[in-house]
């Protein structure tokens, strides 16, 4: 008898011990991967660099193999560019399926104007790109006036992505024939549909290009007052180094990570990327001094003209390196939106932002933003001068509306 109950504790003693020894793993299996995930979430902008390096390496020579004849473009050649596709317009068409017909008549009726500034000062005078606080308020206060609805940057790029997508699919179902739509599509439609009912047929979104102080002492609060919503394209690297005492900085000073924080967490304001370092004009092929974001470029470490690879790699990194110090600095935040320094881009700044994650590309083309528009060309209209009173702003747009109202008639 003495040796069965032997034998049980033994046998219970024996479950215990292996019983305490996997809880133990277990434990320290979780705590472990506690650890790590601590650690990604705390990964800096520094550690995360090289990666975005090594990837370039493979996604330019995967898109310099694909096409050589694009890395000397300097200038986008949409023409160029296969049908169907996300830079293909598209032509009028009728479908007799009946959502579609309601979503491409609504897309039809909606547009915008997307306003661009830089600077607000005071007391800067004669710069084209900088007006003064008195200016920017009289400018706000006959847009308030006007017909227009202010619109979000979330509203202004989901518009263009639903115009996109509703493009893509017209293109593959044959015109007026019927079409079955998957479910998924049926999802999609109801949903879009829903959206763009929400949409002002005619709306404005305002945008700030280079990063200056001025957009936390004078546009924000501005803007903020009038529940006016915003989108702030920064050149990254200059907020990085916002507090160097630099002479181009004490004339036009950036604003910080702190303020844009602040700008960011409000809803009606975005922060997004006017790439990290690449906002300036540097000699090029046949000392031709071009924008550094659109052609090959004198390198001084290297002592001559960089190679398509060397370019496509630089372009890379740096539209990847803005996102990502974006994204990091003010997260959680998605940095999705680039806007082209000085207007100038081609296929290569296009393909190379899209492999880096960015979604939405800004140009100065003067236009409006309407069921035609790209992803990677959405237009803006210059009001950020001196010699743009409010009157001469609300007639630029009354005109653009005008025109685009002019040409939907038959």
């Amino acid at each position: 008898m003495a040796e069965k109950k032997s034998v049980f504790y033994t046998s219970i003693l024996s479950f215990l011990i292996i019983f305490s020894v996997l809880a133990i793993s277990l434990m320290g299996y979780i705590l472990w991967q506690a650890l790590q995930t601590e650690l990604v979430s705390q990964q800096t902008v520094t550690n995360v660099a090289p990666s975005v390096e090594e990837q370039a390496d493979a996604d330019v020579e995967n898109i310099a193999g694909e096409n050589p004849s694009l890395l000397e473009n300097n200038e986008l050649a949409i023409d160029q560019v296969p049908k169907n596709s996300a830079y293909d317009t598209g032509a009028e068409t009728h479908f007799s399926h009946p959502i579609l017909d309601q979503l491409h008549a609504l897309l039809s009726e909606i547009s915008f104007v997307v306003l661009t500034y830089h600077h607000i000062d005071p007391n800067v005078v004669n710069n084209p790109v900088s007006i003064t606080p008195k200016h920017f308020q009289e400018q706000l206060i006959a847009l308030e006036k006007s017909p227009y609805a202010p619109i979000t940057y979330e509203q202004l790029t989901q518009f263009i992505k639903v115009a996109n997508e509703m493009r893509h699919l017209l293109s593959s179902i044959p015109e007026n024939q019927s079409y079955q739509l998957s479910t998924q599509q049926d999802l999609w439609a109801n949903d879009s549909l829903s959206f763009l009912k929400t949409l002002p047929k005619q709306g404005y979104h305002i945008t700030f290009d280079d990063g200056y102080q001025s957009d936390f002492t004078y546009a924000y609060p501005a803007l903020k007052d009038k529940r006016i919503p915003a989108t702030f394209f920064i050149i990254v690297g200059y907020t990085k180094r916002a507090k160097e005492p630099t002479p181009e900085k004490l004339a036009f000073p950036h604003a910080s990570w702190e303020e844009y924080r602040t700008i960011n967490r409000h809803p009606l304001f975005q922060v997004q990327s006017h790439t990290f370092d690449t906002h300036s004009y540097e000699l090029g092929v046949n000392n031709k001094r071009i924008s550094a974001l659109a052609g090959r470029v004198y390198r001084r470490e290297l002592g001559r003209i960089e190679t398509e690879k060397e370019y496509l790699d630089r372009i890379y990194h740096d539209v990847s390196l803005g996102k990502t110090y974006l994204e990091n600095q003010l997260k959680p935040h998605r940095a999705n939106g680039l806007s082209y320094p000085f207007g100038v881009y081609n296929m290569n700044v296009i393909r190379m932002a899209e492999k880096a994650g960015v979604e939405y590309m800004f140009t100065n083309q003067a236009t409006l933003v309407t069921r035609a528009t790209v992803q990677q060309e959405i237009p803006r209209v210059n009001v950020g001068d001196p010699t743009i009173d409010a009157t001469k702003m609300m007639n630029m747009i009354d005109s653009l509306f005008q025109t685009q109202h002019d040409d939907k008639k038959p």
